[in-house]
C-alpha cells in the first residue's frame, strides 16, 4: 500500500489532499476484502466447474465415494478457500478429482500451471523401501540411499499423507506417482508432512540427513545406463518402440514404451522390420516389454497381436511368449497385456498400475480461471479376462533397489533361462 499513498501525496495540490488520502486509507481494508473476494470467487468458480464437469462427463463417479460424500468434500473446500493459499486450493481440487478413485480422472500437481516446485532429487519405491534414484551434484552421495523419514514423518506416513491427492485405483500406481509428490515442498506442506516452507529434510537409513533446497536448472545425476546386455528396459526411453535379437538366447526382445505410432517410424513399418527379423532368425522365445508403457491407443499394437496369432497357429509355442508388465503399465497397455495373456502369453513382473477394465477414454478440460488441466473418464470398459483394478502377473518379480542400482534386470535374466 505504501507506493499508492506516496503517489497520492505527491499528486496533492491543495490542503484537502491529506484528507483525501485519509479517506482512501480508510477504504483500503474494504478494497482488500473486495480483492480477496474476487480471488476467492475465482477459485469457487473453478471448483464448481470441476464438480459439474466431472459429474456430467464421468459415466459413474460414485463407485468409490458416495454422492453425499463427494458433495460434502466440495462444500468443505468451497467454505475454506479464504483461509487457504493458492497452492492448498489447487491441492484440494486434485484431492476432489482423486476421490473418484479412477486414475484416468485426475488433476496432476506436476503440471506447470499448478506452479508447484520440485527440488533436484528423485525418489522411487522398491520392495525394500523408498530410495533416492537421482540427485544434483550437491546431494550426489545420497543416490542409492534409503529414505526413512521426510520432515517429521516416517516415509510410509509421508506416503499416506500425500496419497489422497493422487488419482489411482491401486497402490502400485499411487506409489509410482508419489515419488514426485514426496519431493515438493508445496505438496508436503499442504499434506502436513513438513511444518514450514523451505528445504525438504530427508533422513536416511544410515543415520545421515540432508535438506534439499530448490535449485533451478540443477542437473540430476543417477545410475549410468548399463553398457552390457542389461538392463534393456532402461535403454532408448524416448523411443515408443524398438526391438533387438539376442542370438545366444534365440530371443527377440521388443520394448513397447507407448501405445502411439511414431512419425519417424510408423508402427506398420516397424512391424514389417520386426517380422522380417522374426522370419530370418526363427527365435525360440519372444518378449514384449511393456513395464514402462502408460497407454495411448490399444489399436496400435493390434497388428502385432494378429501376427503373433498367425505365428502361434504355425507352431510358435505360446508358452515362449512373455509379456513384461509393471506399475507403470496402464490403460491401453494393460488392455494389450490382457489380450496377449488370452493368446497364452506369460505375464511377468509387477501388477499393472492401471487395469484394463474400469473407466477410460479421457476427456480433457481446463478450469476457467486457473487454467489447470483436468482429465476425466467418459466411458466404462469391462474386459472379461481382466476384470479388476489391476492385472496380476503369472510370474511375480519386483525389482529390488539392489538390482536397480547394480543395473541388473532379474526379469529378463529369468526369461532367458527358460
Amino acid at each position: 500500500m505504501t507506493p499508492i499513498v506516496a503517489h497520492l501525496h505527491r499528486g496533492c495540490a491543495y490542503d484537502r489532499g491529506m484528507g483525501v488520502i485519509a479517506a482512501l486509507l480508510l477504504l483500503i481494508p474494504a478494497l482488500s476484502a473486495q480483492s480477496n473476494a474476487t480471488r476467492d470467487q475465482r477459485w469457487r468458480d473453478d471448483l464448481q466447474f470441476l464438480q459439474q464437469r466431472i459429474t456430467a462427463t464421468h459415466p459413474n463417479p460414485y463407485t468409490q465415494i458416495s454422492r453425499e460424500q463427494f458433495a460434502e468434500s466440495v462444500q468443505q473446500l468451497n467454505d475454506t478457500i479464504p483461509q487457504l493459499s493458492d497452492g492448498a486450493v489447487i491441492a484440494g481440487l486434485a484431492k476432489i478429482a482423486a476421490s473418484i478413485g479412477d486414475y484416468h480422472t485426475s488433476l496432476s500437481l506436476t503440471q506447470g500451471t499448478a506452479g508447484f516446485r520440485f527440488p533436484p532429487i528423485r525418489l522411487r519405491w522398491f520392495p525394500d523401501g523408498l530410495f533416492v534414484t537421482q540427485a544434483s551434484d550437491a546431494h550426489g552421495p545420497s543416490i542409492g540411499k534409503r529414505v526413512v523419514q521426510i520432515g517429521d514423518k516416517p516415509a510410509e506416513d509421508a506416503y499416506a499423507a500425500v496419497r489422497p491427492y493422487i488419482s489411482g485405483e491401486n497402490d502400485w500406481w499411487a506409489r509410482l506417482i508419489s515419488g514426485n509428490y514426496l519431493i515438493s515442498p508445496d505438496i508436503l506442506l499442504t499434506a502436513g508432512v513438513i511444518a514450514a516452507d523451505g528445504p525438504v529434510p530427508f533422513v536416511f537409513e544410515d543415520g545421515t540427513a540432508i535438506n534439499v533446497a530448490l535449485a533451478p536448472a540443477a542437473l540430476l545425476n543417477g545410475p549410468v545406463i548399463a553398457k552390457p546386455l542389461f538392463p534393456y528396459y532402461r535403454r532408448n526411453p524416448s523411443q515408443y518402440y524398438w526391438y533387438d535379437y539376442l542370438p545366444e538366447a534365440q530371443t527377440v526382445y521388443i520394448k513397447y514404451n507407448a501405445c502411439t505410432s511414431m512419425n519417424t517410424l510408423p508402427f506398420s513399418r516397424f512391424l514389417t522390420q520386426m517380422l522380417q527379423e522374426f522370419a530370418e532368425t526363427q527365435p525360440s522365445k519372444a518378449v514384449i516389454d511393456m513395464r514402462n508403457n502408460g497407454g495411448g491407443s490399444s489399436a496400435v499394437l493390434q497388428p502385432m497381436i494378429d501376427a503373433l496369432q498367425v505365428a502361434i497357429r504355425q507352431g510358435f509355442p505360446p508358452s515362449k511368449l512373455f509379456v513384461v508388465i509393471g506399475r507403470e503399465t496402464a490403460s491401453s497397455a494393460s488392455l494389450n497385456a490382457a489380450t496377449l495373456k488370452g493368446l497364452g502369453a506369460t505375464l511377468i513382473g509387477e501388477p499393472v498400475g492401471g487395469g484394463a477394465s474400469g473407466f477410460g477414454e479421457v476427456i480433457q478440460f481446463s478450469l476457467p480461471n486457473s487454467r489447470l488441466v483436468v482429465n476425466c473418464s467418459s466411458r466404462v470398459f469391462q474386459i472379461p479376462n481382466a476384470p479388476g483394478p489391476t492385472i496380476a502377473p503369472d510370474v511375480a518379480f519386483e525389482l529390488k533397489a539392489s538390482d536397480y542400482f547394480a543395473d541388473r534386470d532379474p526379469i529378463i535374466e529369468w526369461i532367458l533361462q527358460q
